[in-house]
Formats: structure tokens, C-alpha cells, sequence
């Protein structure tokens, strides 16, 4: 369920934006996972979180280098835990969501420096705009196949959480079946 869209899609007009720009919120039928989209500082970035009641959300962060046992789908794999509160401010229903989020600026990827800095006299710099300019459509193909990933794994937390037999303070339960 589409909560914003931008309506831009391509690589050049998003590079034109202010870094932080939401390029698309979405939510999901039966599923506390939103996904989030934004022009990052650099490049776009994208994030799925869960609302604050979640245990997850709860232990503030499952650190994401923990979930990348199980998120395969993130390009690049998981590099951000935290909140959006800034970001999200027009959107106040998500502002105290937990994020997990990647990005799109790794080896072989454009970057979105301002293309008048980056081809400047500096030929170091040059090649910071070339490589795969990611589009929308493909970032958010991904983002849903991490929405969908991320949502088994917080369903299962959620219900190992609910045994007494499974919590134990301070720790979450292990899944079984992560790379």
C-alpha cells in the first residue's frame, strides 16, 4: 500500500535533489514492515522498519550485522540501524519506527556527489558519477524482497518471544535457517 511517491524515477533526477528526500514510503496488507526511499548524501538509500511495539524495536537494534544472516537481499547487505525522525517528519505515524537500511554507493555503483564537483579539475573525483545508476523501479524491487524477508523474521522473533519458555532479558531469540 502506497503511503508517498515522488513520482521521480530516474537516477540524474534524484541526483538533482536535496540529499534526504523521500522518494517513496510504502506499507504493507497484513504486515507491521514499512519501506522507506530516500536520496541519501551520496546515493539512494532505502530502509524497511517496524513500528516501536515490535521487539525488535523494542532492543532498539538488532544489530544489523545480525540480521544480515538473514536479509539477502539488501544490496550490499545491511550498513544502518536506527530512526528517521527528520526524515519522516511530514509523516508522523512513522517517526518512531526502527529502521534497518543499505544503500546503493558501493564498488561499480554512481554516486550522487553534485556532478559539477565531481567533474571539476579533479580527475580523482571524476569517476564518483559513473558506474550503475540505480532507478527506483529497481530499488524498490529490492526493498520489497527485504520487506519480505525482514517481515519472516520479525513474525518469528515476535512469536519465540511470545513461549516464556524463549525470553530471556536482554537477548532476542535465535531464528534457525540464516546464511
Amino acid at each position: 500500500m502506497q503511503v508517498y511517491d515522488s513520482g521521480l524515477r530516474e537516477f540524474e533526477e534524484i541526483a538533482r535533489k536535496e540529499p534526504f528526500t523521500i522518494l517513496y514510503l510504502e506499507g504493507y496488507i497484513g504486515s507491521p514492515i514499512i519501506s522507506l526511499v530516500l536520496r541519501g548524501p551520496v546515493t539512494i538509500t532505502a530502509y524497511c522498519g517496524v513500528p516501536p511495539d515490535m521487539l525488535l524495536a523494542e532492543r532498539f537494534s538488532a544489530p544489523y550485522d545480525e540480521l544480515n544472516n538473514y536479509i539477502e537481499s539488501a544490496h550490499g547487505g545491511l550498513t544502518f540501524s536506527g530512526k528517521h525522525e527528520l526524515a519522516l517528519v511530514e509523516f508522523a505515524p512513522f517517526m518512531n519506527y526502527h529502521f534497518w537500511g543499505w544503500d546503493y554507493g558501493h564498488a561499480g555503483d554512481a554516486t550522487m556527489l553534485r556532478f559539477d564537483l565531481a567533474d571539476m579539475a579533479n580527475p580523482k573525483l571524476a569517476f564518483l558519477s559513473h558506474g550503475k545508476k540505480w532507478t527506483l523501479p529497481e530499488v524498490l524491487s529490492e526493498t520489497r524482497e527485504v520487506a519480505i524477508e525482514l517481515h519472516s523474521y520479525v513474525m518469528g522473533v515476535e512469536e519465540l518471544a511470545t513461549d516464556s519458555r524463549h525470553r530471556h532479558p536482554g537477548m532476542l531469540p535465535k531464528l534457525g535457517g540464516g546464511r
